[in-house]
């Protein structure tokens, strides 16, 4: 049963790896090239449980040094993938080759055995060595490929949350570039990182006899989250380089005089009251820039020192003080909930919720039951 069901999560993962590399739509195509590395070795780990319990090793032992070979390449390339999803115009680095040294060494000791020049005079002084202590250095080798899991991952989801961080100063919601797909992602990688280390520690040996059941469930959690993915960029060359100058600006120069920075924040208090912009749902920081004819740059400069906000939270309470009139509206009493976030420029219920509450300090629900405050407009 064992190698049946590691058959089919190798094949699921092979199929997902074909559907990663030819992705019509073309979207974050650097990126997938890591992850279809990831998901290669992945799959050869998959394949090697599978041959595990079969005749195949003990006719063709070199086809498990061929599968061992990726496992210290899978690690780098996970960090990698989710370093071009989260800045798909990083330039390539030599550096970058630098993370795969211990799998070019490794690459390097399986060509020695294939060859058989690990049996030659040249080798004879491992050989002579203690058996403990070749025993130890077998360990060690061992637990290093599990430690260089770990630590990419975490390297990988801190990336991650920086990310999420960093797109509130260009995006006007969190939802579509979020790379929320990807967390999920990585969540379900670290579940299957914790039952590939029970299964040889046995922390909990109720749950190393089910292991093969908990992968084949995980890939194909896998493969529904990364189908989901979405372009994180979706602005001109010129803009995207602007926004990561933003980004990875430590302290901004001055763009503009006092003066000129409070006549420009009367005329975008105008403009935004005027045009209401706010209410495209897919408002982003280059699309206004656009519209009140100022560079991306100029833009980000004049809404976080000018109004101390960033362009997410500005553009977000605008959206705030939208559904407050809806909520009083006796035109919009046959509205949900839903339908007011929608009507105020809001993805989903939730991030209306969540940044409804944050600004006023109650639940949209909340505050349309609270009696009419003197002065306040219905719409």
């Amino acid at each position: 049963m064992n190698t049946i069901v590691y058959a089919v999560g190798f094949g699921s993962v092979s199929l997902l790896l074909l559907t990663t590399l030819a992705t019509p739509r073309k979207v974050n195509v650097y990126a997938n090239y890591w992850l279809a590395l990831f998901l290669f070795s992945f799959a050869c780990i998959l394949l090697d449980h599978a041959l595990f319990s079969t005749q195949a090793y003990r006719k063709y032992p070199s086809i498990q040094g061929l599968l061992e070979i990726t496992r210290l390449a899978m690690a780098p390339a996970l960090y990698f993938s989710v370093l071009y999803f989260t800045s798909p115009d990083r330039p390539r680095k030599r550096s970058d080759y630098l993370h795969f040294v211990p799998f070019t060494l490794f690459l390097l000791f399986l060509i020695t055995v294939f060859t058989g020049v690990n049996n030659s005079p040249i080798f004879s002084w491992f050989y002579n060595l203690p058996e403990g202590f070749r025993r130890g250095f077998a360990i060690i080798i061992f637990v290093s490929v599990k430690l260089q899991l770990i630590t990419y991952w975490l390297l990988s989801y801190w990336l991650l949350t920086k990310h999420m961080k960093n797109i509130k100063t260009f995006s006007s919601t969190t939802d579509p570039v979020s790379l929320w797909w990807l967390r999920y992602f990585l969540l379900g990688l670290a579940a299957a990182l914790l039952l590939s280390l029970n299964e040889t520690v046995g922390l909990i040996p109720a749950l190393v006899p089910v292991t093969h059941f908990g992968y084949l469930v995980l890939v194909f959690y896998l493969a529904y989250f990364s189908m989901r993915q979405q372009e994180i960029f979706p602005y001109q060359p010129k803009d995207v380089a602007e926004i990561h100058e933003i980004i990875n600006e430590s302290q901004p120069a001055k763009r503009f005089s006092d003066e000129e920075l409070s006549d420009l924040r009367s005329k975008l208090q105008d403009f935004m009251a005027k045009e209401k912009v706010f209410l495209d749902p897919n408002l982003g920081l280059p699309q206004l820039a656009s519209r009140v004819r100022l560079s991306t740059h100029d833009l980000s400069y004049l809404i976080n020192e000018g109004f101390n906000e960033n362009f997410f939270q500005f553009i977000n309470r605008y959206r705030v003080d939208e559904a407050k009139l809806l909520l009083r509206s006796e035109r919009h009493k046959h509205l949900s909930i839903l339908g007011i976030a929608y009507e105020s420029g809001f993805r989903s219920k939730s991030t209306f919720n969540a940044t409804f509450k944050k600004i006023t300090g109650m639940s949209p629900s909340e505050f349309m039951h609270m009696p009419e405050r003197k002065g306040e407009k219905a719409a």
